[in-house]
């Protein structure tokens, strides 16, 4: 009898990293990184995240910007945190401008 072939799983694309900041109730700002940006803001906010916001809460997310792996992720997380409290702002001013999509132009009638 005929043998039937499968064909192989295809191998599950990979989350995406994102690198985010917050700004915490006392004004300051904190980055991290995560797979899930509203789960890990939930978890921030219900006291359960890192000690800095824990301490500091409500946090509402900035900005936040996609990378490649976890690998990345850390790479431009750990930059971040070594820029200043205006570098880190101007920064989240392009990864939203970048998130924003295109706006189409508008297509008006020929008047005759």
């Amino acid at each position: 009898m005929g043998s039937t072939k499968s064909n192989p799983p295809s191998p599950a694309k990979p989350k995406p990293w994102f690198v985010y900041l917050l700004r915490c109730a006392n004004g300051g700002l904190y980055t991290g990184i995560t797979t899930d940006m509203q789960k890990r803001l939930d978890v921030h906010n219900s006291g359960k995240g890192s000690a800095y916001v824990r301490a500091h809460r409500p946090a509402k997310l900035v900005a936040f910007t996609a990378s490649e792996n976890r690998s990345s992720a850390s790479v431009l997380e750990y930059f971040v945190k070594s820029l200043g409290k205006s570098e880190k702002l101007a920064l989240a001013k392009t990864w939203q401008a970048a998130l924003r999509k295109p706006q189409q132009p508008r297509r008006t009638r020929a008047t005759k």
